[in-house]
């Protein structure tokens, strides 16, 4: 049975993929700001602020929106949408995001937002300006159920490794911060 491929359905999903990375801009944006005050007031506080919440507002949109172009990709298709660079980096760029929105469900890691919404970015911008080629049929050595098995695991862990690199560049800040306010507190010799 030969899959039906759909280009129209393949470019409104690489609209929704753009739509995504204007939400993730302005994300980045809000957070970036927001990472500034905190710097300012030197200190993290519990209280989500009014400007974290707008940024996770579009975080999430974004979220949907990638989501949501991931799904029309695969549709248009017909088949996982992980058969090329350009689909393993928006699937990527997705469960990156859904990861980290979970995970802010269960432990407070609102630090880490500007790092997580700039990888997203980041990673789509790649996907879009170097990677992306015309939805077409699979080649028969990946038509395989261990294609879906590897590359979900390759996607998790591409998702997981982000956070945790946002996690370590967040900590060697706050680490050279340290460094540099007890440098300042050492007499001159």
């Amino acid at each position: 049975m030969t899959p039906v491929l759909n280009e129209p359905l393949s470019q409104l999903s690489l609209l929704f993929v753009s739509a995504s990375m204007g939400f993730l801009a302005l994300a980045l944006m809000v957070f970036s700001f927001e990472l500034a005050q905190l710097v300012k007031t030197e200190g993290a506080t519990k209280v989500i602020t009014k400007g974290e919440r707008v940024g996770f507002i579009l975080l999430w949109v974004a979220t949907i929106i990638l989501g949501t172009g991931v799904v029309l990709r695969g549709i248009a298709a017909s088949r996982v949408p992980w058969a090329n660079m350009y689909e393993f980096a928006i699937s990527t760029a997705f469960l990156m995001l859904l990861i980290y929105l979970t995970a802010m469900s269960i432990k407070d890691l609102k630090f880490i937002a500007t790092f997580i919404s700039g990888f997203a970015l980041v990673i789509l911008f790649a996907s879009v300006s170097l990677f992306y080629v015309e939805v077409k049929t699979l080649m028969p050595a990946l038509q395989s159920y261990w294609l879906v098995i590897h590359v979900v695991v390759a996607v998790l862990a591409t998702g997981f490794f982000s956070i945790a690199a946002g996690l370590h560049i967040a900590y060697l800040v706050k680490a050279g911060n340290h460094c540099q306010a007890a440098d300042e507190r050492l007499p001159d010799s």
